[in-house]
């Protein structure tokens, strides 16, 4: 028969007097975001109780694994790194919110059929080689391997672009490469490229400068054919030293246009891409690389059309990223909600600033 412990029982551990100063500290720095680690945790331990530094290293490890069980503390990854909101942050956030309600009544757009004139734009990395850090092993293993294409370092970058009515824009993929070389030449031939369903282009480290955001406004969000109609539009996106180029103020202004730019640090609560729509699109071509490693027997590495296969399947999934999610995650940050205020409570009023 099994014997089970009453709660409480058991012997008392000799740090339990100053482990509820302990759990202080430790919720303390977390609540400024900064990363703990057991190392920290120990050396706290010491200072508060000195008698700790007569025992070995390796016996208040194994302390601090059973100190992390009784306070329902573990090791996890992070789901966000970035910086912590500036003290006026409340400020910054409530003037943006305040200039795009003027946009949006200076440009008339005040009713549902009129949100396919605001759009958020975003620039994401890609790697090729999608390494994983973790896998599922029998236990007892001692050599686990993961089998790479040895393309760990190359990466591509992604122009994203939602509107508000929940479409979706054709996406636009940096390679790296000569801007006129023979890969672009190539890739150009692709079918989906050759229909505008996907754009591509080339950058020697495959960033977005403001050489290549400022072909995009011309190729994609100015362009009739995508987008009707293209004046009076407002465009929303971060502050990145590629958007601040005179040509592409000049262009808004050509195109009787505006945009609005999401102050620093805040990006995680007001940019719908970052908010809603990244994170799913990465998994998603994640999936398609796996698919493709599995049905790779050979390790032959995916090539330049295949990345353009897999973003396009991605992007354009009914499932991955719903009509449905793009409104909401619009309405959540604050953007399109209605102007008589009957929309507000759909806004997620970002508690930690």
């Amino acid at each position: 028969m099994k014997k089970y412990r009453l709660p409480g029982g058991g012997k008392r551990p000799e740090t339990e007097e100053i482990e509820p100063e302990l759990t202080d500290w430790v919720l303390y720095l977390r609540d400024l975001e900064i990363a703990i680690t057991t190392h920290e945790i120990i050396y706290k331990a010491i200072e508060l109780m000195p008698a700790l530094k007569n025992k070995k290293y390796k016996t208040l490890c194994k302390w601090c694994q059973r100190y992390l069980n009784r306070k329902g503390f573990s090791y996890r990854n992070p789901t966000h790194i970035g910086q912590k909101p500036k003290e006026d942050a409340i400020d910054q956030l409530m003037n943006f919110l305040r200039i795009n309600i003027n946009i949006r009544k200076k440009f008339n757009i005040l009713d549902e059929q009129d949100l396919c004139r605001i759009g958020n734009v975003d620039e994401t990395p890609i790697v090729f080689e999608m390494f994983q850090k973790k896998t599922i092993e029998k236990i007892g293993n001692k050599t686990i391997t993961i089998r790479t294409f040895g393309t760990e370092k190359a990466r591509i970058s992604l122009i994203l672009c939602i509107l508000a009515n929940g479409l979706k824009l054709p996406p636009m993929i940096v390679f790296r490469g000569k801007s006129d070389g023979n890969l672009i030449k190539k890739l150009k031939k692709h079918p989906l490229v050759e229909t505008k369903k996907v754009f591509v282009m080339c950058q020697p480290n495959s960033w977005v400068d403001s050489s290549i955001f400022l072909i995009w406004l011309k190729d994609i969000w100015f362009n009739e054919s995508l987008l009707k109609p293209k004046r009076k539009t407002l465009l929303i996106f971060d502050r990145c030293t590629s958007h601040y180029s005179d040509d592409i103020k000049n262009l808004f202004i050509l195109n009787d246009s505006s945009y609005s730019l999401i102050p620093p640090g805040l990006t995680r609560y007001v940019q719908p891409l970052d908010v809603s729509i990244n994170k799913p699109l990465k998994l998603e071509i994640h999936n398609k690389y796996t698919q493709f490693q599995i049905n790779s027997l050979n390790c032959k590495k995916p090539t330049h059309e295949n990345i353009i296969d897999f973003v396009y399947e991605a992007w354009n999934s009914p499932v991955t990223i719903t009509k449905e999610m793009i409104i909401k995650s619009f309405k959540v940050c604050g953007i399109s909600n209605a102007m008589d205020s009957s929309e507000d409570y759909l806004f997620e009023y970002p508690q930690e600033i």
